[in-house]
């Protein structure tokens, strides 16, 4: 069976969320923020794009109502494009959630295991990614542009989570946030070389060349990525909501220039479930 491509839920409420039908549980929270002129900076969530910190303060607050889960709580970490997936529980809560002086140094992927913890990742073109395994009850979220993706950071995620957790890879539901789509994402030779030359290039073929040049599809590199790492592409689900050819609904560097807003993908393990279920421990 095929991993699911299609749009996601947006909850239009007084702010529209994206949200995944296969998170949908009673033991989660998710949602991904958007771009929308119901907040200052049109929803900015970050403080790293010269926008006044104050006003970002006031999304990040919206957007935590609007999801569900408390401002003071996310922990994000400061993403630097590599393959860093590091585990996080009660101790780090609020790390990165009130500046970036806070968060969490040169990672690129957070996972955890604590109830009510929220963890986010950033994003305007490079794919969020959200993990989820319900039998041990773990969560994570990655960030995947093309160097993390060329350099297996979606494999480094679930090895992750093998390591701390003891998940199956068969048992987890991943999900691929909106993201620069393959028609949109014009690459240069470095990109496609180092694919090609990289050691996941037998794991999916994601580089289309044609008259106008050469593109890169983000969304199959990682699906590759998981299902060559044991996830079921029947547990794989894929938004097709394009960062930059959505109307200006979501933030896309390649659409509204460098200096544009991002977006944030969070993920929270709700507590009441009467603890982990079916748990290898």
């Amino acid at each position: 069976m095929a991993s699911t491509v299609k749009s996601p839920l947006i909850v239009t409420g007084r702010l529209p969320v994206v949200r995944f039908r296969s998170l949908l549980r009673s033991d989660l929270v998710h949602g991904v923020t958007t771009r929308t002129a119901e907040l200052p900076l049109n929803g900015n969530m970050s403080f790293m794009v010269g926008d006044a910190p104050d006003e970002v303060r006031i999304n990040r607050h919206a957007w935590a109502d609007a999801i569900g889960y408390q401002a003071d709580r996310l922990v994000l970490g400061r993403q630097i494009h590599e393959t860093s997936v590091v585990p996080v529980d009660e101790s780090h809560a609020g790390s990165g959630a009130d500046s970036v002086e806070t968060s969490i140094r040169r990672v690129d992927g957070l996972m955890t295991d604590t109830p009510e913890l929220p963890i986010g990742v950033m994003a305007a073109d490079c794919v969020p990614i959200l993990m989820y395994d319900p039998v041990v009850g773990a969560i994570a979220a990655v960030h995947a542009g093309w160097r993390g993706s060329i350099d297996g950071i979606a494999a480094r995620a679930v090895e992750s989570m093998r390591e701390q957790y003891g998940s199956d890879p068969g048992d987890l539901q991943v999900c691929l946030g909106p993201s620069i789509c393959s028609s949109c994402y014009q690459v240069g030779e470095e990109v496609v070389d180092r694919w090609r030359g990289g050691p996941y290039r037998r794991l999916a073929d994601p580089v289309s060349v044609t008259s106008e040049g050469l593109y890169f599809d983000l969304r199959a590199a990682n699906r590759g990525l998981l299902t060559g790492s044991g996830v079921p592409d029947s547990s794989i689900e894929i938004s097709d909501i394009c960062t930059k050819c959505s109307n200006g609904s979501m933030f896309s560097r390649r659409g509204l220039g460098a200096r544009t807003g991002l977006f944030t993908s969070v993920i929270m393990l709700q507590r009441d479930q009467g603890g982990k279920q079916g748990s290898r421990q």
